[in-house]
């Protein structure tokens, strides 16, 4: 039995580099949509996609003009060419797509690739805040400690304004495993071998003031 326990917004933590950054990025704008996928294969591999959109007006004024103050931290990650260059064959990552595209009033990233080592590719931090460890018995226990909440501005976490703050984010993480899932926390998702977790401001403004761990374990 494998057991998994991560937490929401998994790419927000690596993506924006430093809560400063995605504190400012939200108060710009809260339309920032994510999702990421993982699929855990039995020989240590596996294929990781990372789909990120934000208001085209946004990514112009915080991320793509030079004078930004956030644009050292983030402007990287929207270069094809500097953000592949950033998920190295050491840490386990071979990048397949890396595309930056605008479609009608919103920039999009998209990232994919396969994970050629998925113990170095989760625990380089690239992909959240993994730690992976198996015992004598080969269970195997993959854990992101950091928090929704935690993202964001101390002082954010504890005022009114971080329902605001956070509307109309959305994110979503998707787990396939290589196997069926016996426990999770996730809807729907005993005897399945894919486990899915939405956060969306729309529905629920205070999704991103929960710390809730989300667990999956699978044989």
């Amino acid at each position: 039995m494998i057991q998994i326990t991560v937490s929401p917004m998994p790419p927000l933590t690596r993506l924006f580099h430093s809560v400063s950054c995605l504190f400012l990025l939200l108060c710009a704008t809260s339309c920032v949509h994510v999702q990421q996928e993982l699929t855990l294969d039995s020989d240590n591999t596996g294929r990781f996609k990372l789909y990120l959109s934000l208001p085209l007006a946004t990514y112009t004024t915080w991320i793509a003009d030079p004078a930004s103050p956030l644009a050292p931290a983030l402007a990287p990650w929207f270069d094809p060419a500097k953000g592949a260059a950033r998920l190295t064959e050491a840490d386990g990552f071979h990048v397949t797509t890396y595309r930056l595209f605008a479609r009608g009033d919103r920039q999009y990233l998209h990232i994919e690739g396969t994970l050629t080592n998925l113990d170095k590719a989760l625990t380089s931090g690239h992909l959240g805040n993994w730690t992976l460890s198996r015992d004598t018995d080969n269970v195997s226990h993959l854990q992101l400690r950091q928090s929704a909440a935690s993202l964001l501005h101390p002082s954010a976490r504890s005022t009114p304004d971080l329902a605001s703050l956070t509307q109309g984010v959305q994110v979503k993480l998707v787990v396939a495993v290589p196997g069926h899932i016996v426990a999770t926390t996730a809807p729907d998702a005993l005897g399945k071998s894919e486990a899915v977790w939405s956060f969306d401001s729309t529905t629920d403004p205070h999704c991103f003031a929960k710390q809730p761990l989300i667990d999956l374990s699978y044989r």
